[in-house]
């Protein structure tokens, strides 16, 4: 198929997921919705298209390339089958039909049909957590599989008991074949083929004629062990994953979905007591990754799209995945009949549920759990003496007008700004339209080059701090970051691949790098950015630039500081780290998000995973008593480490934390 050819589709079933289908479609270049069939919603409108009845007609009428099949699922096999017979590939929903039967229908069909494409609306292995997950089990960063335990289920609610998901003729089954089928094909993607099975069936609540609890174990031949619950009564919808490994573990938490009911996806990552020689046995440290953009219905179609594109057999999700799930709920459904738990309890009636859809910023954002203070990163008393040298080299340089040119926001480029605080003879001004601090006027790119190369302060800094906080920046800086840097290259199948380094002067930086299996180059698809979007003069032009030698989908990592953070919104000039030389921009999450927009790049991750920020608003306000509220006396005076620590755990989540670090990828 030519590259640039547009496939018509056909979606048959016009429900929750026909609509989601038809509105992935929209957003994708290489597929035009030219039919919309639902005898339930004849002659409604579907964007521009008229819903029409039949699908043998609207087959004929339209003659598509593509079907989706979005139908209850004792229609499934007929109309694959009745597509794959036509000449269209097939894009269909799970679950696979009501049985095995239903399956090897559409498998044969396949078989008398291999030039055309099958694929099964496994989309939960697309989810950004799970693709995460499965990206550091395949890297062994944390050792072998032991086991994994899967919670997915809801609650039920009004008209429950008399939808079509509980009627055994048309669903084949209850809640297992609903929902906890995509739990089941996680099991596979992690665990490979699991030929041991055993399961337990309970109607335990809903008067229905099909399960409303499954529990099941399964194990493969290599001996790790899988436990899914799935349930219709859990009241909260939820969903739950945890992989048990040597060396740690992974928990997912929430997933992103249409309503917002399941709860922000989220994946823990916690490595165990020894591997890291920090925390106590049985509370290790821990990073919290968030994510707010679900690309799994995408992703999916793109992979199915380039399949039939380029005529090559469909990776996953396949009809062979579709029949060995099928099989293993067969299973479940043969062995808990024997089983089945049935409870005598009336249902009550509930009010409706309300979910609030919150648009948040959409992109990943990490946290990390483990505590860490200045005095592990740099050495107090040289750190102290340096940024005396700063200030002094502040109030010379700008003390001289010719040194200096007034600027737009470097964030967001407008010129509306208002005085935000003089410090050192620099004023900071507060952009009106993105929030950004920022000096104006500020010392020329010649000025600052100079600084930078011949000051004393840059040379004490080059020949005594680094050397003496070699170690501990080590291990809580360069190894994390190079860490995070891999993680992402991981996801992405680049491992082994390069990156190129921007203004590096911390060679420890390089090493860990390279002791994480990265290698420098000079033209690779990613470029690192630390430390300088705070200093540079004019960081739109420095990051058109890097944007510039990068091709589409490669990625700038860059650390940034930020005034909406807790410690620099509170302290302002105050802030020991905030210098006009240093500190020249200070970021709002919008101005980021405007910054990369005019780079023309996507801003896909956003974090704030400083520690420090508590810290240092307490070492500034232990000098000066009396003079904060009440309220921020006693918090700053509290020594409960539990309750600090949730503290700085509510910074990092709510991207409240001062430092900043960023992933932008080039559209």
């Amino acid at each position: 198929m030519k590259e640039k050819m547009k496939l018509r589709a056909l979606i048959v079933g016009y429900g929750y997921m026909g609509e989601i289908r038809h509105q992935t479609s929209q957003q994708m270049a290489g597929v035009e919705v030219v039919g919309v069939v639902d005898p339930a919603r004849v002659g409604q409108k579907a964007f521009s298209l008229t819903i029409e009845k039949d699908f043998s007609k609207a087959l004929a009428k339209h003659r598509p390339e593509l079907v989706f099949v979005c139908t209850p699922n004792h229609l499934i096999p007929d109309l694959c089958v009745e597509s794959l017979e036509a000449g269209c590939h097939v894009f269909c929903e799970k679950p696979p039909g009501r049985n095995v039967a239903d399956v090897e229908k559409m498998r044969q069909a396949e078989a008398r049909y291999p030039r055309q494409k099958l694929m099964f609306g496994f989309n939960h292995r697309h989810h950004p957590a799970v693709q995460e997950a499965k990206a550091i089990c395949e890297a062994g960063e944390l050792g072998r599989i032991l086991w994994l335990r899967g919670l997915y289920g809801k609650s039920g609610g009004t008209g429950f008991e008399n939808s079509w998901r509980n009627d055994p003729e048309i669903s084949g089954g209850g809640i297992l074949i609903d929902q906890g089928i995509h739990m089941l094909d996680l099991c596979r993607y992690f665990l490979g083929e699991l030929s041991e099975v055993e399961g337990w069936l309970g109607t335990h609540f809903w008067k229905i004629p099909v399960e409303d609890n499954a529990f099941v174990h399964l194990r493969n031949q290599s001996g790790q062990v899988a436990q899914v619950h799935s349930s219709a009564t859990l009241w909260k919808h939820t969903f739950q994953m945890d992989l048990g490994l040597e060396e740690g573990y992974l928990s997912i938490r929430g997933l992103l979905s249409k309503t917002g009911s399941y709860g922000r996806e989220t994946l823990v990552v916690g490595r165990k007591v020894g591997t890291t020689g920090r925390g106590a046995a049985g509370n290790p440290p821990e990073e919290v990754i968030y994510y707010d953009r679900d690309d799994s219905w995408k992703v999916q179609m793109e992979s199915f799209l380039a399949c039939i594109r380029e005529d090559k057999p469909v990776p996953e999700s396949t009809s062979d995945d579709a029949l060995r799930l099928m099989e293993l709920i067969e299973k479940v459904y043969r062995i808990g009949k024997a089983k089945r738990i049935y409870g005598g309890l009336t249902p009550q009636v509930r009010p409706p549920e309300v979910h609030t859809v919150i648009d948040t910023p959409r992109m990943r954002q990490s946290v990390v759990d483990a505590e860490i203070r200045e005095s592990e990163v740099w050495p107090e008393k040289l750190l102290s003496q340096y940024r005396r040298m700063v200030s002094q080299d502040a109030r010379r340089i700008y003390a001289k007008k010719t040194n200096l040119r007034v600027v737009a926001c470097p964030a967001c480029g407008s010129r509306k700004a208002s005085l935000r605080f003089e410090l050192e003879g620099a004023k900071y001004r507060t952009c009106e339209a993105c929030g950004t601090w920022y000096v104006s006027p500020r010392p020329t790119p010649t000025v600052l080059e100079t600084w930078e190369k011949e000051s004393a302060a840059r040379k004490f800094w080059r020949e005594k701090i680094l050397p003496a906080a070699k170690e501990g920046r080590k291990e809580r800086i360069h190894r994390p970051r190079a860490g995070w840097v891999r993680r992402w290259l991981e996801m992405e199948s680049q491992v082994g691949g390069s990156f190129s380094l921007c203004e590096a002067e911390d060679p420890g930086l390089i090493a860990a790098l390279e002791e994480a299996g990265l290698q420098l180059e000079a033209r690779a698809k990613a470029v690192l950015w630390f430390d300088r979007m705070d200093r540079v003069e004019n960081p739109q032009q420095q990051l058109n630039s890097l944007m510039g030698g990068l091709g589409a989908g490669g990625k700038i990592f860059a650390t940034a500081w930020l005034c909406s953070g807790f410690d620099v919104s509170l302290l302002g000039p105050e802030h020991p780290a905030v210098n006009p030389l240093e500190r020249l921009n200070l970021y709002t999450p919008e101005g980021l998000r405007q910054l990369a927009l005019r780079a023309g790049a996507d801003l896909v991750e956003f974090s704030t995973p400083g520690g420090l920020d508590l810290e240092v608003v307490k070492k500034t306000y232990a000098k000066k008593k009396n003079q904060t509220t009440p309220f921020l006396d006693s918090m700053l005076e509290n020594k409960d480490p539990n309750m600090n620590h949730e503290f700085v755990n509510f910074l990092q989540s709510n991207r409240l934390s001062s430092f900043g670090r960023i992933v932008l990828r080039k559209i």
